[in-house]
């Protein structure tokens, strides 16, 4: 995939203006008319909605990826970076993954679980 360039996703933020980002179930919906149709037609608001979503999802990426690659840079550096610091800098740029780490753990305490009746 070739990442969109940021002067293109700050474009795309000032054409969309107020408009909110689609959400996931509509995203499914359209998935759904694209996989049984020759030709969809959607409203103006439901595509502008889902640019919308696109622009957040790749601006979270972007962020993400240069926030990562500072932190690997710095401790390549020889900076003394923990992974607390990591998910600190990640936050603080606001790409928390707390609630992915809360999946992490339940998935793994009911492994455990089903492991220890065995």
């Amino acid at each position: 995939m070739t990442r969109t360039p940021p002067d293109q996703l700050a474009a795309l933020a000032a054409k969309l203006g107020t408009v909110h980002p689609a959400a996931p179930e509509l995203v499914l919906t359209t998935a759904d008319q694209l996989g049984t149709a020759d030709e969809v037609r959607l409203p103006s608001r439901t595509v502008g909605a889902l640019l919308r979503r696109l622009l957040a999802v790749e601006t979270d990426l972007a962020t993400t990826r240069q926030t990562v690659a500072r932190v690997v840079y710095d401790a390549n550096e020889g900076d003394d970076w923990s992974m607390s610091d990591l998910m600190y800098e990640l936050e603080h740029a606001g790409v928390p993954i707390a609630p992915e780490l809360d999946h992490i753990d339940a998935v793994r305490t009911a492994e455990y679980r089903a492991q220890a009746l065995g």
